[in-house]
């Protein structure tokens, strides 16, 4: 688990790769959130997209564990918010109420 006071070196291939693989395979993806406090939270979510957002691009999906949608940043910088440590968890899901993958 990476320091939360200290910006640990991030495999951003991997990352978006364990994103696109969790999309594609229809399965949840647990990943590790820095906030620019330093803060660092646990999140398991349902992919579903990508979006524009003022930092950078966002990944848009279901946390299965607040039981709403969100939006992450994928790149965390000093000072900004995202996405530090992912993998692809065996769990399946089942796209919500039509809600599209559009991660391809």
């Amino acid at each position: 688990m990476p320091e939360a006071n200290k910006l640990p070196n991030v495999n951003y291939d991997k990352v978006m790769k364990d994103i696109r693989t969790a999309a594609k395979d229809r399965k949840l993806l647990n990943f590790s959130y820095r906030r620019r406090t330093g803060e660092i939270k646990q999140y398991t979510v349902e992919p579903y997209s990508f979006r524009p957002g003022k930092q950078g691009e966002m990944l848009c999906g279901y946390d299965v564990n607040s039981d709403r949608t969100k939006k992450f940043y994928l790149r965390a910088e000093e000072n900004m918010d995202g996405i530090i440590f992912s993998e692809v968890s065996n769990v399946a899901y089942e796209p919500r109420n039509d809600w599209e993958v559009e991660i391809d």
